[in-house]
């Protein structure tokens, strides 16, 4: 057992050449896929697979991060297909605006303006690169604002769906290592992992967090998917097949809705996998106030899941759904 998982985790470690996808016999979705992977090099844009990068933003806090994020995604992510980069923004409701300053409000207007000046609608020369703005006007949760975009009807034209958070700056090869575990490994997602980029700069918190980062990524993980059979989605640096992530949407009712999705896959009989290589940068917390409010959402969410599965299968919630229907009929009658 010992030497197998750590083979698995070598191998995941030191990725090899990925080897072509291979076809699945009976399985339409994943064979037209794969034919466009294998056809990336052709020159018709409509023959390449259309890979759809989400960036959900609360704007009002990450301000000052989206445009650099922005500009690392469009310029420096390898790919092979059509890339669409979809920053979807809110601005908070009119209580949170309130509180910021004039300074605050003013750098506000000035980065919404810029996102729609600047990169709204820009294309690469080669037609391979795009970026398409939405204002979710009104949403107060990344959960919200990742539902507008997956009920928009242009990705019902994607392949491949990618979500990265504001702070995020990944590999250049990583998406291109997530898709091929995707299609090698027939997953509907793959999850990569995360570290700090700003550790050296920003002091001890930011040192701690990258190396609980690393251990948690290189070794619980490859683990855990070695031992439970399955990975889970961690909200951020991960892709979906657009097919499979169409069937759901995030409910912005729980603390990590992220982990929600995942148990809701999984048990329709999705498969999650882990891809180590396949590295992401963000920001560690501002200080241990943040982490501290993190770390409570975290544990708040991964609590919240397992009392609502076990409540949603007791007996008092089958006696309540019974109530309702009893309800129900005597208001027909």
């Amino acid at each position: 057992l010992l030497s197998s998982w750590w083979s698995a985790f070598i191998s995941d470690i030191n990725p090899q050449t990925p080897q072509p996808a291979r076809k699945l016999r009976g399985n339409n979705e994943e064979e037209e896929l794969t034919t466009k992977l294998d056809d990336a090099s052709s020159s018709s844009l409509t023959s390449l697979p259309k890979i759809t990068v989400i960036i959900p933003c609360y704007l009002p806090n990450e301000r000052s991060i989206i445009d650099s994020t922005l500009r690392h995604v469009f310029t420096k992510l390898e790919i092979f297909g059509v890339l669409e980069v979809v920053v979807v923004y809110s601005l908070g409701t009119l209580r949170q605006q309130q509180v910021l300053t004039k300074s605050q409000s003013a750098e506000l207007s000035l980065a919404e303006e810029r996102l729609w000046e600047q990169w709204d609608g820009l294309v690469s020369e080669d037609g391979l690169r795009a970026v398409r703005i939405i204002d979710a006007h009104g949403t107060r949760t990344k959960a919200e604002s990742l539902n507008q975009v997956l009920a928009s009807p242009s990705l019902k034209c994607a392949d491949i769906v990618a979500i990265y958070d504001a702070d995020h700056h990944p590999d250049s090869d990583s998406l291109k290592l997530m898709v091929s575990k995707l299609l090698s490994t027939r997953s509907d997602c793959v999850q990569g992992s995360t570290y700090i980029r700003n550790a050296t700069t920003s002091g001890l918190l930011g040192g701690c967090v990258n190396a609980e980062f690393f251990l948690t990524h290189f070794i619980f993980f490859p683990g855990l998917e070695h031992l439970a059979g399955t990975a889970f989605f961690g909200g951020s640096n991960a892709v979906w097949r657009a097919a499979t992530l169409r069937k759901y949407t995030f409910d912005q009712s729980m603390q990590t809705e992220d982990i929600d999705l995942t148990l809701r896959a999984l048990t329709d009989g999705h498969k999650i996998t882990f891809c180590a290589s396949a590295r992401s940068g963000e920001l560690a917390p501002r200080d241990l106030r943040a982490l501290w409010h993190q770390r409570v959402r975290w544990a708040l969410g991964w609590e919240q899941l397992p009392i609502l599965m076990m409540y949603s299968m007791s007996p008092l919630y089958m006696l309540g759904q019974l109530g309702l229907m009893f309800k129900s009929i005597c208001d027909i009658q």
